[in-house]
């Protein structure tokens, strides 16, 4: 037995009747083996279909109904929620990422790759740091190599608020050391603790 809700463009739980009235809305269906199915609508057209998928091995059985979808495959690593992303277009992959969520379900990692060389892109890899009552602290930028390149404190409001991070050590006004921020020092790795 399957189940169908709809939601808004911002996330909110809809009626299907409220659905047909909006331009933007998505369908949820949840099937018998909880496989989940986003079917995306714009300005009353279906525009796009997400699959959630516990394996990769579910990806080509569903691109020969369906070569223009999008899968979501999330998975747990040392107590960290991974969920990638993919999507294709005419069965060719287009898009991909990686999202790492911790505990409370903070998104702590999103990582870019390359379509064509599978590896990642660090210039569009961010990390944020979250303190004990869940709110973000920090975000990290980083260079093309993978190191640090820039440091964000996103609760401050003024010039300044973020510094370079090879000023780290060097520069007397910024009091931000590495210590205990070891994850975020480089783009990799994705997943604390690996």
């Amino acid at each position: 037995m399957s189940s169908t809700t709809y939601k808004n463009e911002y996330g909110n739980d809809i009626t299907s009747a409220q659905a047909n009235q909006l331009a933007n809305y998505s369908q949820v269906i949840i099937d018998d083996n909880n496989q989940k199915i986003i079917n995306t609508f714009v300005n009353g057209v279906l525009n796009g279909t997400t699959y959630t998928i516990s394996s990769e091995n579910d990806i080509a059985q569903i691109l020969l109904l369906n070569p223009n979808a999008s899968f979501t495959i999330a998975s747990v690593t040392n107590g960290y929620d991974i969920s990638e992303s993919q999507s294709y277009k005419d069965g060719q992959l287009i898009y991909k990422n990686k999202a790492v969520g911790d505990s409370s379900g903070n998104c702590i990692c999103v990582q870019n790759y390359d379509i064509n060389t599978g590896l990642p892109v660090y210039m569009d890899t961010i990390k944020t740091y979250y303190d004990e009552t869940g709110t973000s602290v920090y975000e990290f930028v980083y260079n093309n190599d993978g190191s640090c390149s820039l440091i964000d404190q996103i609760q401050v409001i003024d010039f300044g608020a973020e510094f370079l991070a090879s000023q780290i050590g060097t520069d007397p006004d910024i009091t931000f050391t590495w210590e205990g921020f070891e994850y975020y020092q480089n783009a990799e790795p994705l997943i604390p603790g690996n």
